[in-house]
């Protein structure tokens, strides 16, 4: 199976946290916001599996 490479950032904001997720490409696959950093990071962990799951691909465990 094909491996997927990704890259996130996770930044705090003046109002809570922003995260990106992008893909091989560098393309940002996902982005968002939230209220607190476990928010942020659970957020993350969730666009990443969500765009494995829609490339047909099961997500590696240990993700941010």
């Amino acid at each position: 199976m094909e491996e997927s490479l990704f890259a996130y950032s996770m930044c705090q904001a003046e109002q809570g946290w922003t995260w990106r997720l992008w893909d091989e490409t560098g393309d940002v696959v996902a982005a968002g916001e939230a209220p607190d950093q476990s928010s942020a990071r659970t957020r993350l962990r969730e666009a990443f599996e969500d765009v494995e799951q829609a490339r047909g691909r099961t997500p590696p465990a240990g993700m941010v």
